[in-house]
């Protein structure tokens, strides 16, 4: 281990210098290392460290032993068959799933079951059927749903389960509707109840039958006996509609003893007034109502005027003196001021004046033409309504040279 010859290098001439260490190529083929014994010759060729490589490095006749094998079984975190996972020294650094299949099981570690099928094996779920209503369906061993199950039948007004009949297993299907003939009415429409326990007969009518049933106030001519006033009317025709409802078109209002739009009065139903109360001058009498319903006041008295023209019939004539007398008139003039009455008539050429008659509804006026024949005329008589009186033309001659004038009466009836 020193330089003897002082050539400046130890132990040449020999192989190798003691302690020294150096490459070698092993019996398998490996890059090993020798060293140099005290000898000055080189041990053995000592083989590397297996590596994963694909070799046989340590040369015991076995290649990649203790090495990480990507190809080595593994349990995963979730508890499926995956493969071992190697780091870039070679060795294990975890486990990888296999693939998702289709087990009813999490293999790939993502927390959901067979996912990438269409579902889990033994799952359930809603669906829509065939006829619309919502089914279930399964899922089957081969990740695939089965066909979808309708449900059971419901009251509801539909096909739920896919026979093509509606709420089947009840009296009738909701909501659907029936000819309330088929059920022992006249007419109208039926209608299923929400339960579907039978027929709502609500909009069914017996109208038409002739009788008065439930809820009709009439039907043809059955009228319950009402009559217009029962009804509230006045006497009249009470009909009865297409619709079993009471027609008053013809029951007037008037009589019904209400006072009702447009009338004055009803029956004894003054409304209060009287012949005094109306504003038309009447002192008084009895108001009454009219067939019409309106005010009567045939039997009112106003304040009593003879005031104007009375037509005399029959007309008076009287002619003697050989003309010169000559009375004769078909109409008289009355005026009466309240304090004194006068008649004016034709061939009367004096005017007959007379207390009022006003009050007394009695005339009596006369007036004197004095002369040969000293002619005297007298009214007499009495107002037997406003309008009419009755009563008696007097002419007297009470002269000595009146010739062949005598006195003579004539009953006269005057209407104005």
């Amino acid at each position: 281990g020193r330089d003897d010859d002082c050539d400046m290098v130890v132990d040449n001439g020999f192989a190798c210098a003691p302690g020294a260490s150096g490459a070698c190529t092993t019996t398998c083929g490996s890059a090993g290392r020798r060293t140099c014994l005290a000898s000055c010759a080189w041990d053995a060729c000592v083989p590397p460290a297996e590596t994963c490589n694909g070799r046989d490095d340590n040369c015991d006749g076995r290649t990649d032993e203790g090495c990480c094998s990507t190809t080595a079984p593994c349990t995963t975190t979730c508890g499926s068959a995956g493969t071992t996972v190697c780091d870039a020294m070679g060795r294990p650094s975890g486990c990888r799933p296999p693939a998702e299949t289709c087990n009813g099981r999490d293999d790939d570690c993502d927390r959901v079951v067979d996912n990438g099928f269409a579902c889990a094996p033994g799952a359930g779920g809603a669906c829509t059927t065939t006829c619309g209503s919502a089914g279930r369906r399964t899922c089957l061993a081969s990740c695939a749903w089965d066909a979808c199950a309708p449900p059971a039948e419901t009251c509801n007004g539909v096909d739920d389960n896919c026979n093509a009949a509606c709420d089947e297993a009840f009296t009738c299907c909701a909501r659907s509707t029936r000819a309330c003939s088929a059920l022992g009415f006249v007419s109208g429409t039926a209608t299923c109840r929400a339960d579907c326990g039978g027929w709502d007969t609500a909009g069914c009518s017996n109208c038409g039958n002739g009788r008065v049933d439930t809820g009709e106030q009439c039907d043809g001519g059955d009228l319950g006996g009402a009559t217009c006033v029962s009804r509230g009317f006045g006497p009249g025709t009470l009909r009865c509609r297409a619709d079993c409802t009471f027609d008053t078109t013809a029951c007037p209002n008037c009589g019904n003893g209400r006072l009702d739009t447009g009338e004055a009065c009803d029956g004894t139903n003054l409304n209060g007034q009287s012949c005094t109360s109306l504003g038309l001058g009447f002192t008084g009498g009895t108001l009454a109502c009219g067939a019409s319903c309106a005010f009567d006041t045939a039997r009112c008295t106003r304040p009593f005027n003879p005031t104007g023209a009375w037509l005399v019939a029959p007309a008076v004539a009287h002619y003697c003196v050989f003309g010169i007398v000559n009375i004769s008139f078909g109409s008289l003039s009355f005026g009466d001021s309240g304090a004194e009455l006068t008649v004016n008539g034709g061939g009367i050429n004096c005017t007959m004046r007379g207390p009022s008659s006003r009050a007394s509804r009695m005339v009596n006026v006369t007036c004197t033409l004095p002369g040969g024949c000293n002619e005297t005329y007298t009214l007499t008589g009495t107002y037997t309504t406003d309008n009419r009186f009755m009563g008696t033309f007097t002419a007297g001659f009470t002269g000595s040279g009146c010739f062949d004038c005598v006195t003579r009466s004539y009953p006269v009836t005057a209407t104005r």
